[in-house]
């Protein structure tokens, strides 16, 4: 059997916080799920999230949704599992009789919370209703014409208490819509697009953290200039202060003033703290998507490390600022335009072309569990796995660093 792995994709609530992760299977040389059968691709998840990884390293507190084939309704593998903190999924090509009846309505009597994937409206789902507390709708395969009398039997679902959750939302247009719908939570990848129809106007808030970031880019910037920059934000250097005194810096003293940590850390390292604190500001988007930007900038990095790339820097550069695009609302290529990036960023970030080019490619491929775009990188995901996780929790670590009131 392929040796698997863990992918996850987040789950939004209608407030686009963070409420759970979708963990995934994947083989490590293809795109798609490759397994024997079900129960044993679900074990692999389970065991790998558990004892491999670790459930807090990968989804933190927020909930782990896990596929459950029927051999797990019936057996008792699921049972490892923390009821309060994961929801079972039963896979729609699961025949419904009284085993997986009786199987469902022990693990719901432990505390689980049960989800039926890809839901439809059949009546085999019936016998499963009474233990439903979610219901998981890949809404883009509805025809439109059928979404509206699909809303009186959403209302009915609520109304005996079911939760509703949209699979595949990829815009901020579908969220929209299937938020009106009357869905509660949302799968999908559109919090990381720009949502360019919102406004005509820039809210002055990202203006200031696209300037700021302009001049922390410039190859040209001086100690000088650099210190009066910070300065002249009260947030930014408050801040950036407290992230130079936290323990992962473990400095022989206090730092006081923006000249004292430019002295001890380094101009280098300081206009990477500020990068991370001006893209933390942003105070109208799902923190998911700074924790992603994060995230990214330091699997570019450890991956640059480890592929021998002469400038990891650069590549933590080019991760964190690849989500831009989702953060300003405004296409990457308009962006990029405005900052003064060498043309090696340029290419990386446009085009995924050249060394850090391909970094962010794999890296986004990992992010999305696409083992397949790793092939020409020379690396088995095995061997990224635990700089994905390293990555992870570095980037949970410093988002909760970075907001601290």
């Amino acid at each position: 059997m392929a040796e698997l792995f863990i992918g996850r994709q987040p789950v939004f609530d209608s407030d686009q916080n963070v409420w759970g992760y979708e963990l995934l299977f994947r083989s490590s040389t293809e795109n798609n799920a490759s397994f024997e059968n079900a129960q044993a691709a679900t074990s692999q998840v389970i065991l790998n999230a558990l004892l491999e990884f670790g459930l807090e390293r990968v989804v933190g507190d927020a909930r782990a949704l896990v596929n459950l084939p029927k051999d797990f309704l019936l057996g008792q593998q699921a049972d490892l599992l923390p009821p309060h903190q994961v929801v079972l999924e039963i896979l729609e090509d699961v025949e419904v009789d009284e085993d997986v009846v009786n199987g469902a309505r022990r693990l719901r009597e432990m505390g689980y919370t049960i989800a039926l994937d890809d839901f439809a409206f059949e009546p085999r789902w019936e016998p499963l209703m009474d233990m439903a507390d979610l219901i998981k709708v890949e809404v883009p395969a509805i025809p439109p014409d059928k979404l509206e009398s699909l809303r009186r039997q959403f209302r009915t679902l609520k109304e005996r208490g079911v939760r509703l959750l949209a699979e595949k939302v990829e815009t901020h247009e579908q969220f929209d819509a299937y938020k009106t719908l009357g869905f509660d939570y949302f799968q999908g990848y559109f919090f990381s697009r720009p949502n360019v129809m919102q406004s005509s106007r820039i809210p002055t808030s990202r203006t200031q953290i696209l300037r700021l970031l302009s001049e922390l880019n410039r190859a040209d910037v001086e100690v000088k200039s650099l210190e009066a920059l910070v300065k002249t934000n009260v947030d930014l250097s408050y801040k950036l202060l407290r992230f130079v005194n936290s323990a992962r810096y473990a400095l022989a003293r206090e730092v006081v003033s923006v000249r004292d940590a430019l002295v001890l850390v380094g101009t280098r390292q300081m206009r990477v703290l500020a990068g991370m604190v001006a893209m933390s500001g942003v105070d109208d988007k799902p923190t998911e998507l700074v924790e992603l930007s994060l995230f990214r900038a330091k699997l570019c990095e450890r991956l640059a490390v480890v592929s021998g790339l002469e400038n990891p820097d650069m590549a933590f550069t080019v991760g964190m600022l690849s989500t831009l695009d989702a953060l300003l609302d405004r296409p990457l290529a308009e962006v990029v335009s405005e900052l003064p990036l060498t043309e090696q960023m340029r290419d990386a970030l446009l085009d995924r072309e050249g060394e850090c080019g391909r970094i962010l490619t794999w890296t986004i491929a990992f992010e999305q569990a696409n083992w397949g775009e790793l092939d020409d990188s020379g690396l088995a995901a095995s061997d990224i796995s635990p700089l994905y996780l390293e990555s992870l929790t570095w980037a949970r670590e410093t988002l909760e660093e970075l907001t601290k009131p």
